[in-house]
């Protein structure tokens, strides 16, 4: 039923899943043919996420140049990093960070992409983060997550 569902959170796992037991269970679930439709709302819900964080890096821009609150930065990422697994599972490739890091890198160059990807790391573990990162860089993130979620992923 998950499969069906909601799809983004299980299926990747399950293609990139070795088989202990029960092989003919695993190759069915991973053989569901996966449609776009099945995610409108995950790209609904991101469309409402990224009204509320362009709101807040208006904000910010009042403050300085710089982003004060570093879960913005994690919670793009975030939704990135779902559409970047949407990109994967329709067209049946395997996910991975590394993968994923390198289209951050397309986004913000590599240096900038590995600022951020720290900063979702430190934020998602609960760590205190120290860094600074440019509100240029976080509107680099917000209007490429825009154009992909008009897209449709």
């Amino acid at each position: 039923k998950t499969m069906k569902t909601n799809p983004l959170m299980i299926y990747s796992r399950l293609l990139e899943a070795k088989t202990i037991f029960n092989k003919k269970l695993l190759d069915s679930l991973v053989s569901v043919n996966i449609k776009k439709n099945l995610f409108n709302r995950f790209l609904s819900e991101t469309k409402g996420i990224i009204n509320i964080n362009e709101e807040i890096i208006e904000l910010d821009k009042l403050e300085g140049e710089f982003i004060s609150s570093l879960q913005i930065i994690y919670s793009l990422v975030l939704r990135m990093r779902g559409l970047f697994i949407l990109q994967c599972l329709v067209s049946k490739k395997p996910y991975s960070n590394k993968l994923f890091r390198k289209e951050l890198e397309t986004v913000v160059g590599k240096r900038d992409a590995k600022k951020v990807y720290e900063i979702y790391y430190e934020v998602k573990t609960g760590k205190r983060s120290f860094q600074k990162l440019k509100i240029s860089v976080a509107e680099s993130l917000l209007n490429y997550l825009k154009k992909r979620v008009t897209k449709g992923g």
